[in-house]
């Protein structure tokens, strides 16, 4: 923790400051932080996918989504792609699955096999690193979250087929809204299974926002 907020006159939410939150009660900070993922991730995200043409633009914000949930989950201060992709293999199992064929990747960097790896590598670096989506990588309104094509889509440049990844970034938005809450939901259960949630979420809030709430019960 290196910085820290100075709490007057500013705002942790849209309509929440840091003065009115209790830092030593979990049951003010957790629908504060609550709050502030729904005012800055999933309400703009609600507004863009109102028109289907903003669906890149929701992906983004998906992919936002994931590493930070990921990471809260984690009690990770920093990112890594193991961390993002194994959320999404373990919460939404439909990422989990084997690709009908692997994505080569270049420079002897090892392939992709499941949905979850093309989800990071293909949508959430190239969109956070490179402001695209990689060519194995499709947006489509789908009757699924995601699916995979082996043929039809995408050629490596010896043009041999490509296996691709499609997603409906609005589709994937509601269910990780379910997930969110439901990850809100069990931070304020007082059931000591939910302990270690708790104890990763205070030291991941600790190290985002600079403000210890180690001790918050």
């Amino acid at each position: 923790m290196f910085y820290q907020p100075v709490y007057a006159d500013r705002h942790f939410s849209k309509e929440i400051e840091y003065s009115a939150i209790q830092w030593a009660k979990l049951s003010s900070i957790v629908p504060a932080f609550r709050a502030r993922i729904f005012d800055w991730y999933f309400e703009p995200a609600k507004l863009l996918a109102k028109d289907w043409h903003m669906s890149f633009s929701v992906a983004a914000i998906d992919c936002l989504l994931i590493d930070t949930m990921a990471q809260f989950e984690k009690g990770a201060a920093k990112s890594k792609g193991e961390f993002f992709i194994d959320f999404l293999a373990d919460k939404l199992p439909q990422f989990a699955v084997p690709l009908p064929a692997i994505i080569k990747c270049p420079n002897g960097k090892p392939p992709i096999t499941t949905p979850a790896e093309a989800m990071y590598y293909g949508f959430r670096c190239c969109i956070l690193h490179e402001a695209h989506i990689a060519p194995y990588c499709q947006i489509l309104p789908e009757a699924q979250i995601v699916r995979a094509e082996a043929t039809g889509k995408t050629k490596y440049a010896d043009r041999t087929d490509c296996c691709a990844v499609v997603i409906d970034p609005p589709k994937l938005l509601e269910a990780l809204e379910r997930l969110f809450e439901k990850y809100i939901a069990d931070l304020l259960d007082v059931n000591r299974k939910n302990d270690g949630l708790r104890r990763n979420f205070k030291k991941k809030f600790t190290s985002n926002y600079g403000i210890d709430i180690a001790v918050a019960t």
